[in-house]
Protein backbone atom coordinates (compact mmCIF):
# COMPACT_ATOMS: atom_id res chain seq x y z
CA UNK A 1 0.00 0.00 0.00
CA UNK A 2 1.28 3.44 -0.94
CA UNK A 3 1.78 6.14 1.66
CA UNK A 4 3.99 9.18 1.95
CA UNK A 5 6.89 8.92 4.39
CA UNK A 6 8.56 11.87 6.08
CA UNK A 7 12.14 12.53 4.97
CA UNK A 8 14.17 10.43 7.37
CA UNK A 9 17.31 9.33 5.57
CA UNK A 10 20.27 11.30 4.29
CA UNK A 11 19.97 12.72 0.79
CA UNK A 12 22.13 10.67 -1.54
CA UNK A 13 21.62 12.10 -5.00
CA UNK A 14 20.82 15.75 -4.18
CA UNK A 15 23.52 16.35 -1.55
CA UNK A 16 24.97 19.67 -2.74
CA UNK A 17 28.36 19.25 -1.05
CA UNK A 18 28.82 15.79 -2.54
CA UNK A 19 27.83 17.05 -5.99
CA UNK A 20 30.20 20.03 -5.81
CA UNK A 21 33.14 17.75 -4.89
CA UNK A 22 32.81 15.85 -8.15
CA UNK A 23 31.05 18.36 -10.38
CA UNK A 24 31.67 22.01 -9.57
CA UNK A 25 29.25 23.96 -11.77
CA UNK A 26 31.70 26.90 -11.86
CA UNK A 27 34.24 24.70 -13.68
CA UNK A 28 31.89 23.76 -16.52
CA UNK A 29 31.96 25.55 -19.85
CA UNK A 30 30.74 24.68 -23.36
CA UNK A 31 33.46 23.69 -25.84
CA UNK A 32 34.58 26.69 -27.92
CA UNK A 33 31.87 28.80 -26.31
CA UNK A 34 29.10 27.13 -28.28
CA UNK A 35 26.45 27.44 -26.91
CA UNK A 36 27.60 30.88 -25.86
CA UNK A 37 27.11 30.44 -22.10
CA UNK A 38 26.47 27.80 -19.46
CA UNK A 39 22.82 28.74 -18.94
CA UNK A 40 22.06 28.33 -22.63
CA UNK A 41 24.01 25.05 -22.71
CA UNK A 42 21.94 23.64 -19.84
CA UNK A 43 18.69 24.88 -21.39
CA UNK A 44 19.45 23.29 -24.77
CA UNK A 45 20.41 20.01 -23.09
CA UNK A 46 17.18 20.00 -21.07
CA UNK A 47 15.05 20.81 -24.09
CA UNK A 48 16.70 18.12 -26.22
CA UNK A 49 16.42 15.36 -23.62
CA UNK A 50 12.78 16.26 -22.99
CA UNK A 51 12.05 16.14 -26.72
CA UNK A 52 13.92 12.82 -26.93
CA UNK A 53 11.76 11.32 -24.16
CA UNK A 54 8.53 12.43 -25.82
CA UNK A 55 9.53 11.23 -29.30
CA UNK A 56 10.90 7.95 -27.96
CA UNK A 57 7.74 7.30 -25.96
CA UNK A 58 5.58 7.95 -29.02
CA UNK A 59 7.64 5.54 -31.15
CA UNK A 60 7.61 2.88 -28.43
CA UNK A 61 3.83 3.03 -28.19
CA UNK A 62 3.46 2.58 -31.95
CA UNK A 63 6.07 -0.19 -32.25
CA UNK A 64 4.59 -2.11 -29.31
CA UNK A 65 1.08 -1.71 -30.72
CA UNK A 66 2.24 -3.00 -34.12
CA UNK A 67 4.10 -5.92 -32.50
CA UNK A 68 0.90 -7.00 -30.73
CA UNK A 69 -1.00 -7.13 -34.05
CA UNK A 70 1.20 -9.99 -35.31
CA UNK A 71 -0.71 -13.21 -35.92
CA UNK A 72 0.77 -16.35 -37.45
CA UNK A 73 -1.23 -19.38 -38.50
CA UNK A 74 -4.21 -18.00 -36.58
CA UNK A 75 -2.29 -17.43 -33.33
CA UNK A 76 -1.59 -13.99 -31.90
CA UNK A 77 1.74 -12.94 -30.42
CA UNK A 78 0.90 -10.89 -27.31
CA UNK A 79 4.10 -10.85 -25.24
CA UNK A 80 7.60 -9.54 -25.92
CA UNK A 81 8.92 -13.09 -25.56
CA UNK A 82 8.06 -16.66 -24.54
CA UNK A 83 5.08 -16.96 -26.88
CA UNK A 84 6.24 -20.39 -28.03
CA UNK A 85 9.07 -21.31 -30.39
CA UNK A 86 6.93 -21.37 -33.53
CA UNK A 87 5.31 -17.98 -32.98
CA UNK A 88 8.43 -16.17 -31.77
CA UNK A 89 10.55 -17.64 -34.57
CA UNK A 90 8.04 -16.56 -37.21
CA UNK A 91 7.88 -13.08 -35.73
CA UNK A 92 11.67 -12.77 -35.57
CA UNK A 93 12.01 -13.75 -39.22
CA UNK A 94 9.17 -11.41 -40.19
CA UNK A 95 10.88 -8.45 -38.52
CA UNK A 96 14.33 -9.21 -39.95
CA UNK A 97 13.39 -10.40 -43.44
CA UNK A 98 10.31 -8.34 -44.30
CA UNK A 99 10.51 -5.29 -42.05
CA UNK A 100 14.31 -5.03 -42.20
CA UNK A 101 14.89 -4.39 -38.50
CA UNK A 102 15.63 -6.28 -35.26
CA UNK A 103 13.61 -5.85 -32.09
CA UNK A 104 16.60 -6.90 -29.99
CA UNK A 105 17.86 -3.36 -30.45
CA UNK A 106 15.30 -2.21 -27.87
CA UNK A 107 13.77 -5.32 -26.32
CA UNK A 108 16.74 -6.66 -24.32
CA UNK A 109 16.29 -7.79 -20.70
CA UNK A 110 17.94 -4.97 -18.75
CA UNK A 111 17.21 -2.29 -21.32
CA UNK A 112 15.07 0.55 -19.98
CA UNK A 113 12.66 0.50 -22.90
CA UNK A 114 10.83 -2.82 -22.24
CA UNK A 115 10.25 -1.64 -18.67
CA UNK A 116 8.71 1.59 -19.96
CA UNK A 117 6.46 -0.44 -22.24
CA UNK A 118 5.28 -2.34 -19.17
CA UNK A 119 3.39 0.83 -18.19
CA UNK A 120 1.32 1.06 -21.36
CA UNK A 121 -1.72 -0.73 -19.92
CA UNK A 122 -1.59 1.42 -16.79
CA UNK A 123 -1.48 4.57 -18.88
CA UNK A 124 -3.73 3.48 -21.73
CA UNK A 125 -6.36 0.93 -20.62
CA UNK A 126 -7.76 0.94 -24.15
CA UNK A 127 -4.34 0.23 -25.67
CA UNK A 128 -5.28 -2.64 -28.00
CA UNK A 129 -8.70 -1.35 -28.97
CA UNK A 130 -7.39 2.08 -29.92
CA UNK A 131 -4.88 3.02 -32.61
CA UNK A 132 -1.87 5.29 -31.87
CA UNK A 133 -1.63 6.17 -35.56
CA UNK A 134 -5.12 7.68 -35.42
CA UNK A 135 -5.20 9.02 -31.85
CA UNK A 136 -2.60 10.42 -29.50
CA UNK A 137 -1.25 8.12 -26.79
CA UNK A 138 0.35 11.02 -24.96
CA UNK A 139 3.10 10.78 -22.36
CA UNK A 140 1.27 11.80 -19.16
CA UNK A 141 4.11 13.45 -17.22
CA UNK A 142 5.65 16.88 -17.56
CA UNK A 143 8.39 16.62 -14.94
CA UNK A 144 8.95 12.86 -14.65
CA UNK A 145 11.41 11.56 -17.25
CA UNK A 146 11.49 8.05 -18.74
CA UNK A 147 14.37 6.83 -16.50
CA UNK A 148 12.13 7.49 -13.48
CA UNK A 149 9.69 4.90 -14.83
CA UNK A 150 12.51 2.35 -14.98
CA UNK A 151 13.58 3.00 -11.38
CA UNK A 152 10.23 1.91 -9.89
CA UNK A 153 8.97 -0.50 -12.55
CA UNK A 154 8.88 -3.48 -10.13
CA UNK A 155 7.04 -1.63 -7.37
CA UNK A 156 3.35 -2.30 -6.75
CA UNK A 157 2.77 1.36 -5.88
CA UNK A 158 4.73 2.70 -8.86
CA UNK A 159 1.88 4.73 -10.38
CA UNK A 160 1.02 6.39 -7.08
CA UNK A 161 4.69 7.28 -6.56
CA UNK A 162 5.09 8.69 -10.06
CA UNK A 163 1.92 10.77 -9.76
CA UNK A 164 3.04 12.10 -6.39
CA UNK A 165 6.48 12.98 -7.75
CA UNK A 166 4.88 14.72 -10.73
CA UNK A 167 2.67 16.75 -8.38
CA UNK A 168 5.81 17.86 -6.54
CA UNK A 169 7.61 18.68 -9.82
CA UNK A 170 10.53 16.41 -8.93
CA UNK A 171 13.47 16.16 -11.28
CA UNK A 172 15.44 12.94 -11.77
CA UNK A 173 17.78 13.16 -8.77
CA UNK A 174 15.01 14.42 -6.50
CA UNK A 175 12.97 11.42 -7.53
CA UNK A 176 15.90 9.12 -6.76
CA UNK A 177 16.21 10.50 -3.25
CA UNK A 178 12.45 10.24 -2.81
CA UNK A 179 12.56 6.57 -3.84
CA UNK A 180 15.53 5.84 -1.57
CA UNK A 181 13.74 7.36 1.41
CA UNK A 182 10.52 5.53 0.55
CA UNK A 183 12.20 2.13 0.25
CA UNK A 184 14.28 2.60 3.41
CA UNK A 185 11.21 3.64 5.42
CA UNK A 186 9.14 0.81 4.03
CA UNK A 187 11.89 -1.70 4.87
CA UNK A 188 11.30 -0.89 8.54
CA UNK A 189 7.83 -2.38 8.11
CA UNK A 190 8.68 -5.26 5.76
CA UNK A 191 11.55 -6.30 3.49
CA UNK A 192 9.56 -5.96 0.30
CA UNK A 193 12.04 -3.96 -1.77
CA UNK A 194 15.73 -3.31 -2.12
CA UNK A 195 17.60 -0.67 -4.13
CA UNK A 196 19.97 -1.97 -6.79
CA UNK A 197 22.91 0.21 -7.83
CA UNK A 198 25.18 -0.83 -10.66
CA UNK A 199 27.72 0.69 -13.04
CA UNK A 200 26.11 -1.23 -15.91
CA UNK A 201 22.55 0.09 -15.81
CA UNK A 202 20.24 2.61 -14.19
CA UNK A 203 19.47 2.31 -10.48
CA UNK A 204 16.20 0.57 -9.78
CA UNK A 205 14.12 -0.95 -7.00
CA UNK A 206 13.96 -4.72 -6.89
CA UNK A 207 10.92 -6.47 -5.48
CA UNK A 208 11.92 -9.38 -3.27
CA UNK A 209 10.70 -12.77 -4.43
CA UNK A 210 8.93 -13.66 -1.20
CA UNK A 211 6.58 -10.67 -1.60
Amino acid sequence: MFKNYEDKYEKVFTNKERIKMRCDIDKISPYKGDPENLSMYIRQFKDETKSFDLDLFDHLVKIYWLARRFCYDGERREKLGKNGIKLDAAYGLFIRCFVGWDTKSIFTTMNMLPKVMGYFYDLFPNFDEGNPFKEKYEYPFKYISLPCLFIVYQMDERMEMLKYAESKKMNYVEFLDYVVNYVMCKSEEDDKYEIVLSMKYLPYVKKMKNN
